[in-house]
């Protein structure tokens, strides 16, 4: 979408029940990349920017206005990242739907004021049919008291994600796989 002489664009969406990513990038008139986006702008504010999240139907999801904290953002050569973690907002009593629409509202690049409004389709199916997980249910009690309860793993396209409850703050866990090499720490 096109304003002010700045075309603020999407290039890639990667997505799956645990997060969206979204890369996109503005370019000047000429079609150059421009870091236009953050001069002046190092911490987007509800005033210049909003992104929402919205069923199909158009029902609104999850909203940037509602919570700023929501979408990270960053900037990297000529593209900007925009990732928003999902696991929070579904869950067995609110389904992630198959498809999702992201809807980008900004109204400042740098020092420009504009509006530039873009709406992206995220297709789920794919990712979701791809993600598995997998209830584990063991705890662990040291002689100490402390307590580890894994409760499950699930593996997304994305990533990975461990559901772990603890009576202690400082611990560390690897996950390893049948043959003994780590696949991850922390």
């Amino acid at each position: 979408v096109t304003d002010q002489g700045f075309t603020f664009g999407v290039k890639e969406v990667v997505a799956d029940p645990l997060r969206i990513s979204i890369i996109a990038g503005v370019t000047d008139k000429n079609g150059k990349p421009s870091d236009v986006y953050w001069d002046n702008f190092h911490a987007p504010t509800q005033e210049y920017q909003e992104i929402t999240i919205k069923d199909k139907a158009g029902k609104v999801l999850q909203s940037s206005s509602a919570n700023q904290d929501s979408w990270k953002t960053k900037q990297e050569g000529d593209y900007i990242y925009f990732e928003h973690e999902l696991r929070s907002y579904f869950d067995e009593g609110n389904k992630l739907p198959d498809e999702l629409i992201v809807e980008f509202h900004m109204k400042k690049m740098g020092s420009t004021k504009g509006n530039w409004k873009l709406s992206v389709p995220v297709d789920l199916k794919k990712a979701k049919a791809a993600t598995k997980t997998v209830a584990v249910n063991q705890t662990y009690a040291a002689p100490q008291g402390f307590t580890f309860d894994l409760r499950e793993i699930t593996f997304a396209p994305s990533g990975t994600e461990v559901v772990i409850d603890s009576n202690h703050k400082d611990y560390s866990y690897q996950l390893i796989d049948e043959k003994g090499a780590v696949l991850g720490a922390w």
